[in-house]
């Protein structure tokens, strides 16, 4: 087990690694493009999806004088905390970037999860910033000599991928697929997909489906990480937005089975479990039309809802219970019965679960025998 030591952001990296992209003033004319052989993502300061945005033309983008960067950086939002690794070019609206020979895909996400465990400290009134970033103190990993230790922060991410390879059998069998060919695509699940697809939708307003509340508000100084078994919910992406576990007091608790809006930060979970809230800016919505929500719909309902909200709603104009009165939300409907189509709703994100499960399994399988040299080099000392 290595040595571990602080250091500043701008420590690690010289000041030519760091770049500013400005903020596109045409950044909605930029067509979007889905063929890979023509495009390149666009990243934007997000917390959510990688910072990923959509796919643009890249022709269009030099043509405009806002041309790609190369990738292997990192991505820092400027005003609004976030940060990511792009692997590959990559068109960018107001983020910094780092670029730097010490950096590939694998100490690029270690760097990349040392940081993020700070944006937390962030808010609209305490934005980041260039100079904040490089001041920034992370924990890493250290040679003999006190230096970062970017080899082992490359054969330690690997060795996470290769772990989680095995645990991919595992987690199919926690989903109900007993291994890896069953969570391919049978005609049944294709004729879901065919469905959705042809489905009619409609707009609903978001407080004719669902009751909303203002969560409590329980400060992160008082509480202790660790000190029960309930979540505490925050602002954060990672984990569900789950940052710890703690006891406190239950009249605070707040009950699961709803979909949790972060207040200042639209981070959309669903929350199965009653739970303690970080904020009372946090909106709790939950089911009041007849029946109940499965796991499966509520998750629908999570993507709807960002995709819906995800443009309209910034640090300079959080969402509120007031506001989400006038908010849609667009889902299929029962032809029949202009009521939301739920049992579809299920069934589709059951195939999009085992689209993504298939995926993944594709993708690790590919490197298991790549990394297995790696782990039996490790267990060996």
């Amino acid at each position: 087990m290595p040595e571990f030591k602080e250091f500043r952001v701008g420590e690690l990296f010289g000041d030519e690694d760091f770049e500013a992209i400005k903020q596109a003033k045409s950044q909605g004319d930029i067509p979007n493009d889905e063929n890979l052989n023509t495009s390149v993502p666009y990243i934007v300061q997000s917390n959510q999806n990688n910072m990923f945005s959509r796919r643009v033309n890249k022709a269009w983008l030099i043509e405009h004088n806002e041309p790609p960067v190369s990738g292997n950086r990192i991505a820092l939002g400027v005003t609004l905390p976030a940060v990511s690794f792009q692997p590959e070019e990559f068109g960018a609206s107001q983020v910094i970037t780092i670029k730097s020979p010490k950096l590939n895909r694998y100490t690029g996400n270690y760097i990349v999860t040392a940081i993020s465990k700070h944006l937390v400290d962030f808010s609209y009134g305490n934005k980041p910033g260039l100079k904040i970033y490089k001041n920034m103190k992370i924990t890493l990993p250290v040679t003999t000599e006190g230096f970062p230790d970017w080899q082992y922060m490359s054969d330690y991410v690997k060795k996470i991928e290769a772990d989680y390879v095995k645990k991919i059998e595992a987690y199919l069998q926690t989903l109900g697929y007993s291994d890896v060919e069953s969570v391919r695509l049978t005609e049944t699940d294709r004729e879901v997909l065919y469905r959705h697809e042809n489905a009619e939708f409609a707009d609903f307003f978001i407080n004719e489906l669902f009751e909303v509340i203002n969560t409590h508000s329980i400060l992160k100084e008082d509480v202790v990480f660790g000190s029960g078994k309930v979540p505490y919910v925050t602002a954060t992406e990672a984990n569900n937005a789950v940052t710890a576990y703690i006891e406190y007091e239950s009249n605070l608790m707040e009950n699961g089975d709803c979909i949790l809006i972060g207040g200042k930060t639209l981070v959309i979970t669903y929350q199965y479990n009653n739970f303690f809230s970080n904020d009372s800016h946090n909106l709790a919505l939950y089911w009041k039309l007849n029946g109940n929500l499965t796991k499966e719909m509520n998750l629908y309902f999570v993507s709807a809802l960002q995709k819906s909200m995800h443009q309209k709603y910034t640090w300079g104009n959080s969402i509120s219970k007031k506001k989400i009165a006038g908010d849609k939300v667009t889902i299929p409907i029962d032809v029949a019965t202009g009521r939301p189509d739920t049992q579809l709703m299920e069934d589709y994100i059951k195939v999009i679960e085992k689209k993504t499960v298939a995926s993944l399994v594709t993708k690790f399988n590919k490197r298991s025998n790549a990394y297995q040299e790696i782990i039996n080099s490790q267990s060996n000392h």
